[in-house]
Order: structure tokens, then sequence, then C-alpha cells
């Protein structure tokens, strides 16, 4: 199993990364390796949302159970489908005065050992551009 724990500090307030990051529907606009997101279905405090994914020469998709909390700033993504044996994300959005500290928490268990290697590797620089995506899109909406 995977684990990522990566902190990144962002110029940006928590209040508008939380409401990008929710927004999962827009991802394939601005996220390089989301080729589509569309929500599934939505239940009270939570939805299913689907994502297809290419990285590198892997690509696939996968359902995820998100639950907002929006008092807290936080996302869990609860992997429900697709080519995995456990997913889960925990985005926090923390505000300061000089911006947002991002905490994002991954655990990941793949079928394919390969990719989960290669996403091992390169997990610091996968959230940073992530992040940077978020960022740049939070400006050109603006």
């Amino acid at each position: 199993m995977l684990k990522i724990e990566k902190k990144v500090h962002s110029n940006s307030s928590a209040e508008n990364l939380y409401g990008l990051v929710s927004d999962v529907e827009s991802y394939s606009e601005f996220i390089p390796w989301c080729e589509k997101s569309i929500i599934e279905r939505r239940v009270h405090d939570y939805f299913f949302a689907k994502l297809n994914m290419k990285y590198l020469l892997f690509s696939g998709s996968f359902v995820s159970k998100v639950t907002l909390y929006d008092y807290e700033r936080r996302i869990n993504a609860l992997g429900v489908k697709g080519s995995f044996r456990y997913l889960e994300a925990n985005w926090v959005f923390d505000e300061y005065d000089d911006g947002t500290l991002v905490s994002v928490n991954l655990e990941l268990d793949l079928n394919n050992i390969i990719l989960e290697k290669a996403i091992d590797s390169a997990s610091g620089i996968l959230i940073k551009e992530t992040i940077s995506s978020f960022e740049k899109r939070l400006l050109s909406t603006s």
C-alpha cells in the first residue's frame, strides 16, 4: 500500500481552494492527467464522482464517494470502483495570514504495482502540479 502525505503552501485563500477542489466536474478542464470528470449521483452531503485518468502509459477510470465538510474545509474521497484494492484521499485547507496550507493524504493500493511505483516516485511532483493547476484555474476564473 502506498501512503502519500504532502503539505503545500498556497497564496490562495482556503475558501477559494476548497471550492475549486470541491468542483470535481471541472477537473478535466485544467488538470493535465484528468481526461473526464463527472458526478454520477448526488446523495445528501456526498456524491459519487467518476474520473478518467491518464498518466504516462497508464489510463483508466475510477469512482469515488466524495464527502464535503464545508465548515472544516475538508474533503474525503473514498474509492468505490476501479483498478485498486483501496483508495482514500483527504484534503485539508488551513488558512493563515500569508495564505493556505494544503494538506493532502492519499492511501492507495493499486492492482498494478508498476503504476503504483511510478506514482510513488513522482508523488511530490504530481501533488505540486495538481495544486499549481488549481491555483492557475483560480486566477483564470477571477
